[in-house]
């Protein structure tokens, strides 16, 4: 072996030494270029969420302002109008008094829903309406409803009561006012109606195969004077018996009434109705006059298939959650298929309890024939996987005694959560995972998505090892060389 030979070898190691550094520089390099890449990535997706977040700004909205009072000035009749109507049942009394029913009627006519705000006399003071016609009910566009309110009118002859009811209603801040002004005359002696009979059903409507029915009948002197009454009689009940306090023979002073119900059951042909009058006389004490009045109540008979269903939909905005939890929104759309108006009477859920709805559909909320109304539920739902969160809503609306019932399950899924220990050795995310540190602690993961090489200390001691022997081999060999050339 010659001397140029043995210097070659004993220069390998260094060569290879100076190798690995490079290439370690290289890697090095190469790594921070990928770390500088998914830093930039990430600058880069900050922003992009940063201009696809909504800002707190509030853009313009299609309502009025609730702030901003506007009232109808009765010129823009496309804005719509609100028409109150408020009618005695008699135009005069006795002026030693009587009960008059005012019927008041709130007609909505305009293309928007108003909701009734107040309800003010200016001498009967604040009305409280009925159920379907009060503070808080809804008028959908061209809509009305109605009541009545019973006072007792008295003064002196020749005189008037006067008054006006005035209705708010309004609409996001869009106000409007309806007002009406009712007379009603005193007088000497039997003007006008001096008896006066209201025969009321306490159901419009009963299925064909019957029902029953309760009529409440109310009867009334309206004269000046102490009547008796001599006979209750229905076209279709007959004699009448009344009760304790209102039956053949009972006085009635000037202005007083009094009342007695009567049970019947009621069934005809589907889309027949039930029709009958009641007849009542009574005889003005001290006189030979006798009295008449008459009323006539209808009872309309359906089929189930007419009277129609309510039907209710309940839909959550996710089929599933992960079983840590999440909140979900749930929508509730209830549907009046029926010919009638529906009045909504309890909305119940098995799991929430009883559910408040929203301003224009809750208990309360009167679905017109063929409408409908909806309203959302926020809850947050957890659970187990892979098991199931199941609940039920059931609504019941009514139409004067007419009960329809409906419901309707959600059903929300449980996911099992992933705890980041994707291969199974209980040590955490494997280094496959870009930018993942190692479950050993070391935070050393491969980046081999960027292409990166990182050296530990795991892979670099066999190279350097290797390094060593070859370094030690060069040296031998490069004394050994001197030696035989001394020995020369």
């Amino acid at each position: 072996m010659t001397r140029s030979t043995m210097k070659g070898l004993a220069a390998i190691p260094t060569l290879f030494f100076m190798l690995l550094l490079m290439m370690g520089g290289s890697a090095a390099a190469t790594a921070t270029r990928g770390e500088a890449t998914t830093g930039d990535a990430a600058v880069e997706a900050r922003a992009l969420e940063d201009e696809a977040t909504p800002t707190d700004e509030a853009g313009p909205t299609d309502e009025v302002a609730a702030s901003d009072e506007v009232e109808d000035d009765g010129e823009t009749g496309h804005q719509g109008r609100l028409v109150v109507t408020k009618t005695p049942s008699v135009d005069t009394v006795p002026a030693t008094g009587a009960d008059v029913t005012f019927t008041f009627e709130i007609e909505n006519r305009s293309d928007l829903r108003f909701w009734v705000t107040s309800i003010e006399d200016d001498v009967f003071g604040t009305l409280a309406g009925d159920a379907d016609c009060q503070v808080g009910t809804i008028l959908p566009a061209n809509g009305a409803c109605t009541f009545t309110h019973d006072a007792w009118l008295e003064g002196a002859s020749p005189g008037e009561h006067v008054n006006t009811v005035t209705v708010t209603a309004e609409h996001f801040g869009w106000v409007l006012r309806g007002s009406d002004t009712a007379t009603v005359a005193f007088t000497q002696g039997q003007v006008g109606e001096s008896l006066k009979v209201v025969k009321t059903a306490d159901r419009s409507v009963v299925p064909a195969t019957g029902a029953d029915v309760t009529f409440t009948f109310d009867v009334r002197n309206l004269s000046a004077g102490v009547i008796t009454i001599t006979a209750l009689d229905d076209d279709v009940f007959g004699a009448l018996s009344g009760d304790a306090d209102c039956e053949v023979g009972t006085s009635l002073d000037a202005g007083a009434s009094c009342s007695f119900e009567h049970t019947a059951w009621i069934e005809g042909p589907a889309s027949g109705a039930h029709v009958n009058t009641v007849t009542v006389m009574a005889e003005l004490q001290g006189t030979l006059e006798v009295l008449t009045a008459t009323d006539t109540e209808h009872v309309r008979f359906q089929s189930k298939d007419q009277v129609g269903l309510l039907s209710v939909t309940k839909t959550p905005d996710t089929d599933a959650v992960p079983e840590t939890g999440a909140d979900v929104t749930f929508t509730f759309e209830i549907e009046n298929r029926t010919d009638l108006r529906m009045w909504i009477r309890s909305l119940e859920d098995d799991v929430f309890g009883t559910l408040a709805g929203d301003a224009d559909c809750r208990v309360g909320t009167i679905l017109p024939a063929g409408g409908f109304c909806s309203f959302e539920l926020t809850a947050w739902i957890e659970g187990v996987a892979p098991g199931t969160h199941v609940n039920t809503v059931t609504v019941m609306v009514e139409h004067y005694g007419w009960f329809l019932t409906a419901t309707d399950t959600a059903v929300v899924g449980f996911e099992s959560v992933n705890d980041g220990d994707n291969d199974g050795d209980g040590n955490g995310p494997t280094d496959d995972v870009l930018g993942a540190g190692g479950g050993n602690g070391s935070g050393g993961a491969t980046n081999r998505a960027a292409g990166a090489t990182a050296f530990t200390g795991a892979n670099v001691m066999p190279i350097v090892a290797i390094m060593l022997g070859l370094a030690l081999l060069g040296s031998a060999l490069l004394v050994g060389a001197r030696r035989a050339r001394s020995v020369r």
